[in-house]
C-alpha cells in the first residue's frame, strides 16, 4: 500500500520513512503527498466497506462505518486523530501572517487552514 515495501508492516512508520526521506532534499514538503496515517486509513477503509454494503443492498448506520452526520448532511470523517500534536500546530501555525491564499504558510505546504491559523482563521 502506498508503495510501502512488503516487509513494511506499519502505515505509520512508513508514513514517518517518507517524511525522513522528503526532508533530505531541503525542499517544502507536500503534506499531502505523504502516505495516510492508520487513523486516517481506517475511516477511509470503514467508508469503503460501507459504500459496498450499500451497493450490496445491505443497510447499515452509515455513522458507525466512517461517516458523521453534520446539519442533517453526512460527512466522511477523515480521522479521529489531530494532524499533529497541539504545540508542534502552533509552533508551526499560530501565527501565519504572510496572509490568505497561496501566500500563506499552512496552504503552501499543504495543510488546509485552521482556526489556529493567526491571519486566515480557518
Amino acid at each position: 500500500m502506498y508503495g510501502a515495501p512488503k516487509k513494511e508492516i506499519s502505515i505509520d512508520n512508513y508514513r514517518y520513512l517518507t517524511f525522513a526521506k522528503l526532508t533530505r532534499n531541503n525542499k517544502p514538503i507536500k503534506l499531502l503527498s505523504l502516505p495516510s496515517t492508520t487513523s486516517a486509513a481506517q475511516q477511509h477503509l470503514l467508508r469503503v466497506y460501507y459504500q459496498l454494503q450499500v451497493w450490496l443492498g445491505n443497510t447499515f448506520n452509515p455513522k458507525q462505518w466512517g461517516w458523521a452526520m453534520d446539519d442533517n448532511i453526512l460527512e466522511p470523517v477523515t480521522t479521529l486523530l489531530p494532524p499533529a500534536p497541539k504545540d508542534l500546530l502552533n509552533m508551526i501555525f499560530y501565527n501565519c501572517t504572510k496572509g490568505y491564499g497561496t501566500n500563506c504558510g499552512c496552504r503552501k505546504i499543504g495543510v488546509n487552514c485552521s482556526i489556529i491559523c493567526g491571519h486566515c482563521r480557518g
